[in-house]
């Protein structure tokens, strides 16, 4: 089931925002994107999907993860109760719906997660069309129109020989005290007119119980399209996801101004830290 309801506020308008110098280039209209839980999913779009962890495994390049956690499949993160955010109510492509800087869902039991796009990292600028370019192959996997996904801003991508190029940095948080993310997952869109790029997956999560903060990365090569790929990861038991992270890196560094489509969560309770259960 697919809805149309969206709300925006525009963080441009709220007193004191001030655009940055490394962002002037551009203008921002620096929305947060609110989704209610009725334009939200429970499964990923299936159409012309593959995944790192299965289909494309050693067959057509190599793949290499590193860190603790587990690797998902789109069968085993719906299969955990997840929310879909699929990105269908944009109404036009090329940042015709503005630029995004963060996302807020709210899922049916009124927990709002929130995904802040992490500003200065890597060789772009911030900022995300809602409603991506929908050229050279680059369509989202769920929705009515090619642009229902969401990508970076002309101009943010840093692409160049060598260059490791963002695609996505979000913090993310649930705002809602005791909760939080465990198990994330994206569809990465990729272009058809470029050469082979290295997508690599950096997902930051640190225990509940205290302790410093770990990276489990997956990298990805010798996928000349990088078409429809899912990426899903769970954080290990007793963790939980602070940041995500999608870049393009290697020689060449492949496509330019990736969209993602069907962001993916599952967010969890924790007992506040020195609880005791009493059994009976």
């Amino acid at each position: 089931m697919r809805h149309t309801t969206l709300l925006w506020v525009s963080l441009a308008a709220a007193a004191g925002f001030v655009l940055s110098p490394a962002q002037a280039a551009h203008t921002y209209d620096g929305m947060t994107l609110q989704f209610p839980a009725g334009d939200l999913d429970s499964d990923i779009d299936p159409e012309e999907q593959e995944e790192i962890t299965l289909d494309l495994g050693s067959a057509t390049g190599y793949r290499t993860v590193t860190g603790e956690g587990t690797w998902l499949t789109v069968a085993g993160i719906e299969g955990m109760g997840c929310t879909v955010i699929s990105f269908n109510t944009a109404t036009g492509n090329n940042n015709n719906n503005g630029s995004v800087n963060k996302i807020e869902a709210t899922d049916a039991n009124g927990r709002r997660t929130d995904f802040a796009v992490i500003q200065g990292v890597g060789n772009y600028e911030v900022g995300y069309n809602y409603g991506s370019y929908d050229s050279d192959g680059r369509s989202g996997v769920s929705g009515s129109e090619t642009y229902h996904a969401l990508g970076l801003i002309p101009g943010t991508e840093g692409s160049g020989t060598g260059v490791d190029t963002n695609m996505v940095a979000f913090d993310v948080s649930v705002a809602v005290q005791n909760y939080q993310v465990t198990a994330i997952g994206l569809v990465l869109c990729g272009r058809d007119s470029t050469g082979p790029g290295y997508p690599r997956l950096t997902i930051t999560h640190k225990p509940h119980a205290g302790g410093d903060a770990s990276v489990s990365t997956m990298t990805y090569g010798g996928f000349a399209d990088e078409q429809n790929l899912f990426y899903g990861f769970q954080a290990p038991a007793g963790s939980y996801i602070t940041s995500i992270r999608l870049d393009n890196t290697g020689d060449p560094p492949g496509s330019a101004y990736n969209p993602i489509d069907d962001l993916t969560y599952v967010v969890q309770y924790f007992a506040p830290l020195g609880t005791v259960l009493i059994l009976k």
